[in-house]
């Protein structure tokens, strides 16, 4: 008995050191282990997010624009709807949906781009396979640049048709409509549509209606609408946007509006 503990006592450093060495080794297999687990969990996570990503998006699309053009009141000032139905036809939650327009001139060698007036339209959120009515609003020194420029296209088609009418006809004003949205996953994305504007039309009492030439002849007593072309000759875009794009379009109505914190 008293070999054995003297061997013990002989090598015990050694013993330490092994006993040390093997608590090592299972100490580096356990972390070895668990960061396996860490990651495949991880992986995991990033592959499930990344197919709720493919999977489920909203898509926040519209068939037709329809334009409602007052008469003049309260000191000639007169103003232009632009209303839409828009649907979800993806398959998630749409958030935060704000919807702006702008006119794009084509004669202007000042300002080819008109912005809308006011705030741009809100909805809190739109769930999948639903509609809801939105809409943005001109004012009379946006209605009235419209005008001009779309009275200079005019002219210009009149002298093509007499001098050469097989060249190619002058662009109108293009209306430009774009939809900001986001999914659960804060990613935004945005539905841009280009829409020419070809004609102005006065509204008549029974129901029809008739070409304003030139547009800006429009008279003050009466209610219009713009023809515009046809949706399938639209140039229509649908792409993701980052955070601080969504920030900017909002920056210009920041007297209006307290900036949330998801924008």
């Amino acid at each position: 008995m008293m070999e054995l503990v003297n061997l013990i006592n002989q090598y015990s450093g050694l013993l330490s050191v092994m006993v040390a060495f093997i608590t090592a080794i299972i100490t580096l297999i356990y972390v070895i282990f668990t960061y396996k687990q860490m990651k495949a969990s991880q992986d995991s996570l990033k592959l499930a997010i990344k197919q709720f990503k493919v999977d489920k998006q909203p898509c926040i699309v519209y068939k037709t624009i329809k334009s409602e053009g007052t008469h003049c009141f309260y000191k000639q000032r007169r103003q232009l709807h632009i209303n839409l139905k828009i649907e979800n036809i993806g398959d998630a939650p749409a958030m935060s949906i704000y919807v702006f327009s702008y006119l794009q001139l084509q004669n202007s060698n000042l300002k080819s781009k008109v912005n809308m007036d006011y705030l741009p339209d809100y909805v809190p959120f739109l769930k999948a396979g639903t509609k809801t009515k939105v809409s943005v609003r001109y004012e009379t020194d946006e209605i009235n640049l419209l005008l001009e420029d779309l009275s200079v296209t005019s002219a210009k088609n009149v002298h093509r048709i007499n001098t050469d009418a097989t060249r190619e006809a002058y662009k109108g004003v293009d209306l430009v409509i774009e939809i900001y949205y986001k999914n659960l996953l804060g990613q935004w994305f945005v539905n841009e549509r280009h829409t020419e504007v070809l004609e102005v039309l006065e509204r008549k009492e029974n129901g029809k209606t008739q070409i304003v030439n030139p547009p800006n002849s429009l008279k003050e007593d009466v209610w219009f609408e713009l023809q515009l072309i046809a949706t399938a000759f639209s140039k229509c875009d649908i792409r993701m946007a980052d955070k601080q794009e969504i920030k900017e379009k909002l920056e210009p109505y920041g007297r209006y509006r307290e900036m949330g914190k998801d924008e």
